[in-house]
C-alpha cells in the first residue's frame, strides 16, 4: 500500500552562487537580509510565519550564511513527539550528534511543556542538566520556527514563557504570500518545473487567466497551497500543455478567489492569520449552507471526512500505515482495512467541485498535526456534530444523521458524547 507525499518545497542542498536549491528571487520583504545579518551571531533565532510562507527556506538561507557545512543543517520535526521522556532523548541525540551545525527546530511549542522549560535552560545555559552528564553543548546554532508570534503562543498557552524569552531576542516574522506579489507567480513557475520533472510532464505553463487569478487569489495556505494546487491539477489533466484558472480552481466569485471571511492582518510586531483548522471549519460551514439552501446535494460528510484524514495521514508518512495510525490514534490493521474504500470513494470526491477546497484544508491541517492531544477523527467528527446541530432547525434529523454518515441510535450517542466533552472543557 502506498500514499505519495507532497514534494518537499526545497531540497537540502545548498549552493554558495545561488542559494538553496529551489531558490527564487524573493527577499520576503526583508527577511531575507535579516537572516544573512543575524547568521554573523550566534543568537537563538526565531522564524515566524504562517503554514508555508517559507520559514525552513528561511533557516537553510540563515545557515547558509553562517559559513557553516552544507550538511551541518539538522532539522527536528517537533510534531513527530509525543510525550516527555521521548521528546527530551530525541532533542539530546540531535544537540549532540554533531559539533558545529544549525538546529531547526520545527514548531517546538508542540513539544512537552516541561522539555520546553528544560530545552530553554539547556539554551541559556549552553550546558546540559546534571542527570544527562553536566557537560557544555558543543557549538550549536538554534533556530526554531514558529507559525504564530511569541507572545500570541504564550498567551494561547501552547508556548512557555521560559522557551519564549530564548528565542524573543531578535525574531524574524515572514509576510505571507500575497504580501510579497512580485514573488507569486516566480513561485508558480518554481514549482510547475519542479513538479513536472518529478513526472516527466510535457506542461509549457500557465494561461494569462491562471496567471491574472493567482496574483488576485489570498493564497491562506501560501507556498504550501499553491503546490497543492499545482500539483492537483497536474494530476487532473496529466496531458496539459497549459494550465488554466479552473484547474487550478481558482474561480473568480467563489470563495477560492477571495474568501471575504478571512483576514490576514501583517505589522511590524505580529503575523495573524487563520489556521487550517480555522479555514476548516469556515469551509465546512460554507459546505453546509450550501446544502441547506439547495446548492449541493447532500453529501456523506463524516465518511469523506474521515477517508480525507486517512489519505492525508497516509501522505505524510508516505504510505506507512503504522506512522499514519499512529497520528490518527487507531490501530495499523484499522488502516489498512480502511484505504481500499477510501481510496476506492477519492473518485467520487474528486469530481465534486464542492469538495475540493475542504479536502485541501484538510490535507494542509494534517500536515502540520503533533502527536499529543485529541485524536484527529474526534475533533473533525466533533466539528461536523457541531456545525449539523447548529443548521438543526432548517435540516430534520433524517438528513443530519446521513451527512453524518451512521445510524440514527449512533448519531444520537455520538452527540451525546459530544456533549459531555464540551461541558467538560
Amino acid at each position: 500500500m502506498t500514499a505519495s507525499l507532497p514534494r518537499d518545497k526545497l531540497s537540502r542542498t545548498t549552493d554558495a552562487r545561488s542559494g538553496p536549491a529551489g531558490y527564487v528571487l524573493d527577499n520576503m520583504e526583508g527577511a531575507v537580509d535579516q537572516a544573512r545579518f543575524l547568521a554573523a551571531t550566534d543568537m537563538p533565532l526565531a522564524i515566524i510565519g504562517a503554514r508555508g510562507t517559507g520559514k525552513l527556506y528561511l533557516a537553510k538561507l540563515y545557515h547558509q550564511a553562517s559559513g557553516a557545512a552544507p550538511d551541518a543543517l539538522r532539522l527536528m520535526d517537533c510534531r513527530e513527539c509525543r510525550g516527555r521522556d521521548e521528546s527530551w532523548r530525541r532533542l539530546l541525540e540531535a544537540m549532540l550528534a554533531a559539533p558545529g551545525q544549525t538546529l531547526v527546530l520545527k514548531s517546538p511549542q508542540l513539544l512537552h511543556p516541561e522539555v520546553q522549560k528544560r530545552l530553554a535552560r539547556l539554551i541559556a545555559t549552553r550546558r546540559l542538566p546534571a542527570q544527562d552528564g553536566g557537560d557544555y553543548l558543543p557549538p550549536l546554532r538554534f533556530a526554531a520556527l514558529f507559525p504564530a508570534s511569541l507572545t500570541a503562543l504564550v498567551e494561547a498557552g501552547e508556548l512557555q514563557a521560559r522557551l519564549a524569552s530564548v528565542f524573543a531576542g531578535h525574531p524574524i516574522h515572514v509576510p505571507p504570500l500575497r504580501a510579497r506579489p512580485q514573488a507569486i507567480l516566480r513561485w508558480a513557475g518554481k514549482i510547475l518545473q519542479q513538479e513536472s520533472a518529478r513526472r516527466g510532464s510535457r506542461l509549457q505553463g500557465y494561461t494569462p487567466e491562471a496567471e491574472q487569478a493567482m496574483r488576485r487569489h489570498q493564497w491562506h495556505g501560501n507556498l504550501s497551497e499553491l503546490r497543492q494546487r499545482v500539483a492537483r491539477a497536474m494530476e487532473r489533466r496529466p496531458e496539459a500543455d497549459w494550465l488554466s484558472a479552473a484547474d487550478l480552481q481558482l474561480y473568480e466569485g467563489g470563495r477560492s478567489a477571495a474568501p471575504a471571511t478571512l483576514w490576514t492582518l501583517q505589522t511590524a510586531a505580529d503575523v495573524l492569520a487563520p489556521s487550517a483548522w480555522e479555514e476548516l471549519q469556515i469551509a465546512l460551514a460554507e459546505l453546509l449552507q450550501a446544502i441547506v439552501a439547495g446548492d449541493c446535494d447532500d453529501l456523506p460528510l463524516g465518511q469523506w471526512l474521515r477517508d480525507e484524514l486517512l489519505l492525508a495521514s497516509l501522505a505524510r508518512y508516505a504510505g506507512v500505515a503504522s506512522q499514519a495510525a499512529r497520528l490518527v490514534q487507531t490501530s495499523p490493521r484499522n488502516v489498512q482495512r480502511w484505504y481500499p474504500a477510501a481510496r476506492q470513494r477519492d473518485v467520487e470526491r474528486e469530481a465534486c467541485v464542492e469538495w475540493s477546497e475542504t479536502r485541501r484544508l484538510i490535507q494542509d491541517w494534517v500536515r502540520g498535526l503533533g502527536l499529543e492531544g485529541e485524536s484527529p477523527l474526534l475533533r473533525l467528527e466533533s466539528l461536523l456534530l457541531s456545525r449539523l446541530e447548529a443548521c438543526s432547525d432548517r435540516l430534520p434529523m433524517a438528513r443530519r444523521v446521513g451527512l453524518l454518515g451512521v445510524s440514527r441510535p449512533t448519531y444520537q450517542k455520538r452527540l451525546r458524547e459530544y456533549e459531555m466533552r464540551e461541558s467538560l472543557r
